[in-house]
């Protein structure tokens, strides 16, 4: 179109860019400011969520304080019953002398047990036992009767410790005697398989003394019949 120099026509071209451009305007204007009006969320959150950690932590470690002194003592109340209980109960008084008599008992079976097994499969006496070779073998066979003999006391000993009236349990917890009892009741089986023991390594010793009782008797003859022919 040709231009013209009408001031109507002018105004009249030019006014609607005009008023699209203000308009436009007014609009970034009020975006620009309600943008820097909103509030910021990055930092203030992070702020707020590393205190309410730090927060929450502190809880947890008096919380976690609380109870293991709470365990503490409850643990050390439970020690004092215990031993409260132990030096006013009579149960009490024969266990110690019992349970350290059953594990002498034990050290004393095993040694002399392989003691009674390296006897009976010797090839021949020592030289110190060559003017009297039954007497190790009635040493052993000795002290194997001694030690059947302790352990039918110690089963009777325990037997009678462990069949007194129970002591009625107040909680969760059983009480000092009732634990003693368990205890001691657990030693029986050990007793008996010692028990099984002593007379299998009785028999065995009492084979080998037989045998070489045997053996000197027949050199014994053999000399005599040596002497005759001479």
């Amino acid at each position: 179109p040709q231009p013209t120099s009408d001031p109507l026509q002018v105004a009249a071209q030019v006014y609607p860019w005009m008023y699209m451009s203000s308009t436009l305007d007014a609009c970034f204007k009020s975006a620009e400011a309600a943008a820097e009006a909103r509030p910021s969320f990055a930092s203030p959150p992070a702020t707020y969520l590393y205190s309410d950690l730090a927060a929450r932590e502190t809880e947890l470690a008096e919380e976690e304080a609380d109870l293991s002194d709470q365990r503490v003592r409850l643990e050390a109340e439970r020690r004092v019953e215990f031993y409260d209980e132990l030096a006013t109960d009579e149960f009490a008084s024969a266990a110690p002398s019992i349970m350290q008599a059953f594990l002498a008992h034990g050290d004393t079976c095993t040694q002399v047990e392989a003691d009674a097994l390296k006897l009976a499969t010797r090839s021949a006496p020592a030289e110190e036992d060559y003017y009297s070779p039954m007497r190790p073998y009635n040493a052993l066979l000795d002290k194997l009767a001694d030690l059947q003999r302790k352990e039918a006391q110690l089963h009777a000993s325990i037997v009678a410790l462990t069949q007194g009236d129970a002591p009625e349990d107040d909680g969760d917890e059983p009480s000092a005697r009732a634990q003693l009892m368990h205890m001691f009741a657990a030693c029986l089986p050990l007793l008996e398989a010692r028990g099984v023991n002593l007379q299998m390594a009785h028999e065995l010793l009492e084979g080998a003394k037989e045998n070489l009782a045997m053996s000197l008797h027949l050199e014994s003859l053999e000399f005599s019949d040596g002497e005759e022919e001479e």
